[in-house]
């Protein structure tokens, strides 16, 4: 069974009476019993791939560059022009009226294919940078997730112990009236039920803001029920060799395809410095002579022309490859500082999922030990109606122990998924080798 919650509901906004409280969770479980079943955290995941505004603008920047390659490739539009001659210029066959020409430029040799290189590695390294930014929203839905688990936990221990200071209650009122424990007793556990109601109205009060960043995650029009589990499944984590896996991390993989479109580029500002060549041809048009044996006399001429740009000033292109030299060595140092601060990250992360681990067997033997006091002392005031606060001293420690392991093991989750954002590439080598 799985519990449910959404961004703006409670049960104290409906109302006291049973049969309204019936009828609307019978309308609730009818609207989102299909819904229910299918919400996992598998699929949050791929509802935040889908509809998450910084991912839909990364991916819409890669369709963008790959749509890049095929202008980038293409030859300048060719060059028509029309010339008017105010004086027609006087040839052997006629005065010259007009011309027309037509001039298609060609780049040096090898140009437009390196500047097709350079551009599909430019939309390459923008899909790298997609899967860095995906994989870095899926540790922030996973932590969010886990978030919800753990308020959602601690509300129902909260609720539980409320259950069990009633029984108390009574049992300290049953005391008091047969003359056995005093009215203190009964004041006492009361003030402790109020306390924990309290504690339980800033649990759910706290609820609202985790549960609109977890919606603002996935970015949906509608706003549905958040599905969390009563438990979590155990996960646990063998150490790697992270040296070897922090070079497959999606961000380190980011830059190494920066590091190759930058040398595509240098090529690209090589060949900037070469001269361009033109094929193209003159049409002129003549006008008839009034001598009737003139050879060709009015006849059009037709003139093929051959041009060449000259690359003279070359410190331009020498400061395009310097300026490609210098960002190479930008981004070399900060794929350094990258892999320098990954694996500062998977030491802490995998001390804090060791450290979660000790944790979660500690306050498991507390809450055993303790729970074996509480029979003993309460036992004890049954019989003679003394010790009755070490008796709620004692469900007061179970509280906090319960509410650690409950921590503790919320931290061991995301320490986990963290370790598996840091090692994503290196995961999926080894399940495709398994496969």
């Amino acid at each position: 069974m799985k519990r449910q919650f959404a961004h703006d509901r409670s049960i104290t906004a409906i109302g006291s009476s049973p049969s309204l409280i019936k009828m609307v969770m019978v309308l609730m479980l009818l609207g989102t019993v299909g819904h229910i079943h299918s919400q996992s955290l598998n699929d949050y995941l791929q509802i935040a791939a889908a509809n998450n505004p910084d991912i839909q603008s990364q991916h819409n920047l890669y369709l963008a560059a790959m749509e890049e390659v095929t202008q980038v490739g293409a030859l300048p539009d060719p060059t028509v022009s029309l010339g008017l001659f105010i004086s027609p210029v006087e040839t052997r066959v006629g005065p010259q009226r007009a011309k027309i020409s037509l001039l298609q430029q060609f780049p040096w040799f090898g140009s437009l294919a390196a500047r097709e290189d350079a551009a599909a590695q430019k939309a390459l390294t923008l899909l790298a940078s997609l899967e860095a930014a995906k994989q870095q929203l899926f540790f922030q839905v996973k932590k969010q997730w886990y978030t919800l688990y753990e308020n959602e936990q601690i509300v129902d221990i909260t609720n539980e112990n409320i259950e069990i200071l009633g029984s108390l209650e009574s049992l300290a009122l049953t005391r008091y009236e047969a003359g056995v424990a005093g009215l203190v007793d009964v004041i006492r556990v009361q003030l402790l039920i109020s306390e924990m109601e309290n504690e339980i109205q800033l649990l759910q009060d706290n609820q609202r803001p985790l549960t609109t960043r977890f919606h603002q995650l996935l970015n949906q029009d509608a706003r549905p029920m958040i599905v969390v589990p009563d438990s979590l499944e155990d996960v646990a984590w063998q150490s790697i060799d992270f040296e070897l896996s922090a070079l497959s991390h999606p961000q380190a993989q980011y830059y190494r395809s920066l590091q190759e479109e930058l040398e595509l580029q240098g090529k690209v500002a090589v060949l900037n410095g070469k001269p361009r060549f033109g094929v193209g041809l003159d049409y002129g048009f003549i006008g008839r002579r009034d001598v009737s044996d003139l050879t060709d006399n009015g006849k059009n001429v037709l003139m093929p022309m051959v041009s060449m740009s000259l690359p003279l000033n070359q410190k331009k292109y020498q400061a395009q490859q310097k300026e490609v030299g210098y960002n190479k060595a930008s981004i070399q140092h900060q794929t350094e500082a990258l892999l320098n601060q990954l694996g500062t990250d998977y030491d802490v992360a995998y001390t804090d999922y060791q450290d979660a681990e000790r944790k979660m067997a500690l306050y498991r033997d507390q809450i055993g030990r303790s729970k074996q006091a509480l029979n003993i002392l309460t036992s004890s005031f049954s019989a003679a109606g003394q010790d009755f606060e070490e008796v709620l001293r004692m469900q007061q420690l179970i509280l906090k122990y319960q509410t650690l392991l409950v921590k503790a093991e919320v931290a061991k989750h995301i320490a986990v998924a963290y370790l598996e954002y840091l090692s994503s590439e290196y995961n999926l080598k080894q399940e495709q080798d398994e496969n």
